[in-house]
């Protein structure tokens, strides 16, 4: 049966049982029935609550068959209790499932304290009432159940339509890095498991590797600890910018700076964040005339740009190449590779900071490959 005839049940029982308040058998389970009701509507309010926010906040490049799909998914959990899969790893609709099994455990423990209360006195009537109102309301929900059985996953947005992958000339960047000469503003350590941060602010590794025209930026990394940012530097015709997530206390991703405005107050942002202990891939697609973004294979923004529009400024004494940047946080890097789609990327003495002038920084009158493929 679903949710709403389980709470339509349950308001029906606790005006029954105010009506047989008086009863000290009754009573405790009266006031279970009172904080139950209350725990499951708040509950509810508080998700459909989160689902408005999702549908307002959605960013102006979201395609349409997903914003309608939110809305579709909202109707359905206000009138049946339905929470879409990919919703139930999000604050604070995570905790939903455990909320909703406590209030129910709690009060079938009512339940059974009241029927054992009427054994003792005797009153077979009263216990098989109470026995029969129990079994009404003990309905386990499958969505919750199910829910409640999966592992915690990266909060992400619902999945893009995914296209066959571009094929390029693949690069392993992680050999490129000399983390004695590379580092910036921090601390960094190679190990077996990749490459290991500091918690510095604006602790970061210059990739002395000038990126073709258009390419993809993939980085694999975890948080170790912290609750705040990795960002990917990236160049592309003849600007820097930076792709980041867990930003802001982690509240956000998004495009730095873009019109000079961080990512916190430009049109890129997504409210997300990233969990600490995970492995996450993340994958810049830089193009002609747009820069896609995804993590963990799915879509997260795109912003259409000529460039001219970017500037990463922090990121000014290492113009033409690529980078990693950390904010209040302990990351390890595990891979970082770039893929070649259109011209050709080389590797860059580390002694020169000039201005990489190449096939970067001019944009080919080749048409653009459409950045549409999840990594």
């Amino acid at each position: 049966m679903r949710n709403l005839t389980h709470l339509a049940l349950t308001l029906f029982i606790s005006t029954v049982a105010l009506a047989q308040d008086t009863d000290p058998v009754r009573r405790p389970l009266a006031a279970a029935i009172r904080d139950h009701t209350a725990i499951i509507a708040n509950a509810r309010f508080v998700i459909s609550h989160e689902l408005d926010a999702r549908i307002k906040t959605l960013p102006a490049t979201t395609p349409p068959d997903v914003g309608q799909r939110l809305v579709a998914e909202k109707k359905a959990f206000d009138s049946t209790g339905a929470l879409p899969a990919w919703l139930a790893v999000l604050p604070p609709v995570k905790g939903y499932p455990e909320t909703m099994a406590e209030a129910d455990a709690r009060l079938d423990a009512a339940y059974k304290n009241a029927e054992a209360a009427y054994v003792r006195a005797l009153r077979a009537d009263l216990a098989q009432t109470v026995r029969a109102e129990r079994q009404q309301i003990r309905i386990p929900s499958v969505t919750i159940a199910t829910l409640a059985a999966r592992p915690a996953a990266p909060p992400t947005p619902p999945p893009a339509t995914v296209a066959p992958k571009v094929p390029g000339e693949f690069v392993d960047l992680l050999p490129l890095v000399n983390v004695e000469r590379d580092s910036k503003n921090g601390r960094w350590e190679r190990t077996p498991g990749g490459l290991k941060s500091d918690r510095g602010d604006g602790s970061g590794i210059r990739i002395q590797y000038a990126p073709p025209e258009e390419y993809d930026f993939l980085v694999e990394f975890t948080r170790d600890r912290g609750n705040d940012t990795l960002g990917q530097i990236c160049w592309a015709y003849g600007h820097s910018f930076r792709w980041s997530v867990g930003a802001w206390d982690n509240t956000i991703a998004g495009i730095d700076d873009l019109e000079g405005r961080q990512a916190i107050d430009n049109r890129t942002k997504v409210k997300m964040g990233i969990e600490n202990g995970v492995r996450y891939q993340s994958v810049v697609k830089v193009r002609k005339n747009q820069i896609s973004c995804y993590l963990d294979g799915r879509l997260i923004t795109t912003l259409e740009t000529d460039y001219s529009d970017l500037s990463y400024k922090a990121w000014q004494d290492a113009p033409g190449i690529l980078g990693i940047e950390i904010w209040r946080a302990n990351f390890t890097v595990h891979k970082m590779t770039l893929t070649e789609i259109t011209g050709k990327g080389s590797k860059v003495k580390a002694s020169s900071r000039k201005l990489i002038r190449g096939s970067a920084l001019r944009p080919s009158s080749e048409p653009s490959r459409a950045p549409d493929s999840a990594p």
